[in-house]
């Protein structure tokens, strides 16, 4: 027996997560997920999307419904997670949490500002998280800001969706 990545079609990812169809190929077709198993490429292609994907895609849903947190906000944390952690890790949320922070308004056209910060266990300490945040805010004049635990979120979108977090095996 071999292990190999489980792979989901959009069909599966909506049936497990909740979501129509369309709703999935639209999150894909703007960019806030991106196919790991095989992206579109034309034509009689079916995108596969992997055990990550499929978390992203809770994720996606538990920000957009329950935090009422925009499109294009989610799609900045979702890309921001591809370099940062492995959603898979039971770990995350648990024994180390990714702060995100993001400008609450754009400033004229411009990308939304954002920082994170990645906090291991034993680690935490509020006022270094508070002078984080008011070197980020004071540097970039920033009025109004929204804090969020990746990990925490992350754990509610997986219990919401009663996803497992460990590959499975083929």
């Amino acid at each position: 027996m071999t292990t190999c990545m489980i792979e989901y079609k959009k069909d599966e990812i909506a049936n497990l997560i909740g979501r129509p169809v369309r709703t999935i190929k639209h999150w894909t077709d703007i960019g806030v997920v991106a196919p790991e198993g095989m992206p579109a490429r034309g034509k009689g292609y079916v995108r596969t999307y992997s055990r990550r994907n499929l978390i992203e895609f809770a994720m996606v849903d538990f920000m957009s419904l329950n935090l009422t947190i925009s499109l294009d906000v989610i799609a900045a944390v979702i890309d921001h997670l591809r370099d940062s952690v492995d959603l898979t890790d039971p770990n995350f949320g648990k024994q180390f949490e990714l702060y995100y922070c993001y400008e609450v308004k754009r400033v004229q056209g411009e990308g939304w500002n954002h920082f994170s910060l990645e906090v291991k266990s034993g680690r935490f300490d509020k006022s270094w998280i508070g002078e984080e945040l008011d070197e980020w805010v004071n540097n970039n004049e920033i009025s109004g800001f929204m804090m969020l635990k990746l990990g925490q979120i992350r754990n509610k979108a997986v219990e919401k969706h009663q996803l497992n977090l460990l590959d499975d095996i083929k």
